[in-house]
This record gives C-alpha cells, structure tokens and sequence, in this order.
C-alpha cells in the first residue's frame, strides 16, 4: 500500500478542530493535541511528567 500512512494520536483535542475544503473537493482538518508522558525513577515516591502539544494536519 505504497502512499499510505497510518499513524494513531493519543490525546486530548484542545479545540473544535477547523475543516477547510477546497475546490478541488478535498478537505483538510487542524487540531491541536495535549499529550503527556508519566515515569518514576528509581527514587521511592518521585514522579516525572513532560507534557507536549501539538498542531496537527490531517
């Protein structure tokens, strides 16, 4: 399946994503996502989170 791609977001949408179309009739949706990453260290009761946002185009 040469030309495709699949990628699966975990998040939480921070908007009503905005939908474009276009004359051609192809459409374009933009989003912003709030993504988080949790891990503890070695140290008894520490937590670590990064957290990330992101604007995506699909």
């Amino acid at each position: 399946m040469a030309g495709i791609n699949k990628t699966i977001l975990v998040g939480r949408v921070g908007q009503d994503p905005e939908v474009r179309r276009f004359n051609s009739g192809d459409q374009v949706a933009e989003f912003s996502l709030a993504t988080s990453k949790e891990w503890r260290d070695k140290t008894p009761g520490s937590a670590n989170r990064k957290r990330l946002g992101t604007r995506s185009r699909c």
